[in-house]
C-alpha cells in the first residue's frame, strides 16, 4: 500500500464506528511492511478497543509481524487485560507460536485462575507446554537440509 494508503488507515484507525474501525484494522492485512505506526495503531487497537471483534481483527493483522519487538510487547501488555476469550486464545496461540518466554508467566496465570473461561486454561496450559518444549533442529534452523524430504527411491 502506497503512503496516502497508510495515512487513510491511520485515519481510520482513529474513526469512532466499530465498522469504520474494523474496516481499517482489515485493510492493514494487506500491507506487507507495515511501519512502527501502523504496527503501534493495531497494538492500541487489540489493548483498548471496545469491540471484540477490532481486538480479534488486531491479533490477526499482527500475527505476520509477531518478530517485531513493538507486536510482541504489545500483545505481552494487551494479554492480562484482556477479557474476551476468543481474542485471549489467539494472543495465547500467537505468542506461543512465536515461542515468546516472556509470556510464561502469564499462561502460568491464566492457566491456574479458576475464574479464566476454561477454553483460555487450557491454551494457555497448551502454550506453557509449547514453551518448555526444546525446538526440533528443523526448527531451530528452517534452511537445514531435511533427508526425510530428499530420499530417493530405491530399486
Amino acid at each position: 500500500m502506497n503512503g496516502m494508503g497508510k495515512l487513510v488507515t491511520y485515519s481510520l484507525l482513529q474513526q469512532k464506528s466499530t465498522s469504520d474501525r474494523l474496516q481499517s484494522v482489515l485493510a492493514t492485512m494487506d500491507l506487507k511492511s507495515p511501519d512502527r505506526k501502523v504496527l503501534t495503531d493495531l497494538v492500541g487497537a487489540l489493548a483498548f478497543d471496545p469491540s471484540v471483534n477490532v481486538r480479534l481483527s488486531a491479533v490477526e493483522a499482527l500475527a505476520p509481524h509477531a518478530q517485531e519487538d513493538v507486536v510482541r510487547a504489545g500483545l505481552l501488555a494487551a494479554l492480562p487485560r484482556e477479557s474476551a476469550p476468543l481474542v485471549q486464545m489467539a494472543m495465547i496461540e500467537l505468542l506461543a507460536n512465536v515461542r515468546e518466554n516472556d509470556a510464561a508467566p502469564i499462561f502460568d496465570r491464566l492457566a491456574r485462575d479458576e475464574a479464566a473461561d476454561k477454553n483460555v486454561r487450557e491454551a494457555a496450559k497448551r502454550a506453557l507446554a509449547t514453551l518448555r518444549t526444546p525446538l526440533s533442529p528443523a526448527e531451530q534452523n528452517p534452511n537445514a537440509h531435511n533427508p526425510e524430504t530428499s530420499r530417493g527411491k530405491t530399486a
